[in-house]
């Protein structure tokens, strides 16, 4: 979505230091007001940083399974309910524009949030993502 808007409206779509410290500040000191938006927060800037943001970013997720897990599985739930939700889109629409930008955009975010989930969940969204977007199903094969 940040790409598309980045290329329509010469948008500058990157996080500049000062706010990607400021959000790994606020991450890491676990106020509540940023739990329920930490995944959100990852991975709206996951595909848009520098190695070492990546690192850090990285380290913050582990730090937040560990110290969250009940937040951070919900958010997982939320997740899956949201790319269950656009099969209805996907079922009047197959070939719907926003939905490959979507997934153009977001597919390989999805396998990372996934991948260290239980075979259960990443099952559950294969299912799904198989579906949504078969074209990038040996992408996807990593969930299984």
């Amino acid at each position: 979505m940040a790409e598309n808007l980045k290329r329509l409206v010469k948008l500058n779509c990157l996080i500049s230091d000062e706010n990607f410290e400021l959000l790994i500040h606020e991450l890491d000191s676990g106020s509540n007001i940023w739990k329920k938006y930490y995944l959100n927060g990852l991975t709206f800037y996951c595909d848009r940083l520098n190695t070492v943001q990546q690192l850090k970013l990285e380290s913050a997720l582990f730090k937040y399974l560990i110290f969250y897990p009940k937040e951070y599985f919900e958010c997982i739930k939320k997740i899956t309910s949201s790319v269950n939700d656009l099969l209805e889109i996907h079922k009047s629409r197959p070939s719907s524009l926003n939905m490959q930008l979507f997934f153009n955009a977001k597919y390989e975010e999805l396998i990372k949030i996934y991948l260290p989930t239980s075979l259960s969940t990443r099952n559950e969204i294969y299912n799904l993502v198989s579906q949504l977007d078969p074209s990038r199903i040996k992408a996807y094969n990593k969930l299984k």
